[in-house]
């Protein structure tokens, strides 16, 4: 009895470090079973899990596409992509990498040096990322038309830029009742960069010279500002911040409380305005 019973442990005990060993053995982003794989570069791999993580990985850059429909990944997986995740290694996005997907989480790798044309054009739920100290390139188009709130920029040396590279990102709402033709139509995140860079971002940036803050001061959560104040509908007042936090107008509800205000980038009610007259 004591022999099966020690026997039994030794294989209880064999079984969990052949399960420790399998788990050790795995890449960390792909705890999820495989559903489907491929190249996408020369040194470059894709995965895509049941988890809806898609992987790249491997070294060096990824291809270079000329459409969305040219991605290994787009028709099957595109709607399905919830996390990518790029790991170290990886040097290039390639263009349209990431077009469409309906990822809310990217994560990018610290070795990572350019970004492509059109690599995340239409990523409409992805709200914020952060670019490594590393990259010196973003492609044109490259964050075209998604929802970005916030870009987190770490390179002191401002990365050479694209036409169009955050152009329509629709988190600034630019449809202001009664207001509209005062309002730029072109939409931006802010881009937090490092606070020695500042100058050197909005010289080299001029396009997005408003939006460039630093991230120590930038307002990261927006919707956690007063709004509405209780009480009677027509006493109910409507808060206007800076983009720094700084209350700068507290007037009724029904009023325009943005009119008069100077120009530059306002919050209220948890939305970005763009004033520019």
């Amino acid at each position: 009895m004591k022999l099966k019973t020690e026997g039994k442990r030794a294989m209880a005990n064999k079984l969990q470090q052949l399960l420790l060993a399998s788990l050790l053995s795995a890449p960390t982003s792909l705890f999820g079973a495989t559903i489907a794989e491929g190249d996408c570069g020369d040194g470059t791999v894709w995965n895509f899990s049941t988890d809806s993580v898609l992987t790249i990985g491997g070294t060096g850059s990824m291809a270079d596409y000329s459409a969305r429909l040219e991605v290994p990944w787009y028709t099957p997986y595109a709607k399905s992509i919830r996390k990518i995740v790029v790991e170290e290694g990886v040097t290039h996005i390639g263009n349209y990498a990431f077009a469409d997907c309906r990822a809310t989480e990217v994560d990018l790798p610290e070795e990572l040096e350019s970004i492509g044309n059109y690599a995340f054009r239409y990523c409409h739920n992805i709200s914020r990322i952060d670019l490594p100290a590393s990259l010196v390139e973003i492609g044109k188009f490259a964050f075209d038309q998604t929802n970005l709130d916030t870009v987190f920029l770490s390179a002191e040396t401002p990365p050479t830029i694209g036409t169009n590279a955050f152009v329509n990102s629709s988190d600034i709402n630019s449809d202001i009742a009664g207001t509209t033709s005062n309002v730029d139509e072109l939409a931006f995140p802010f881009l937090a960069v490092p606070p020695t860079a500042i100058d050197a971002y909005k010289e080299a940036w001029p396009t997005y010279a408003e939006g460039i803050v630093c991230p120590d001061t930038i307002v990261k959560e927006f919707t956690s500002l007063p709004t509405v104040r209780d009480g009677q509908a027509a006493n109910r007042q409507t808060w206007v911040y800076d983009l720094y936090g700084h209350l700068v107008r507290q007037q009724p509800e029904d009023g325009n409380s943005l009119q008069g205000l100077p120009n530059g980038i306002y919050i209220q009610n948890g939305k970005k305005f763009r004033i520019n007259r």
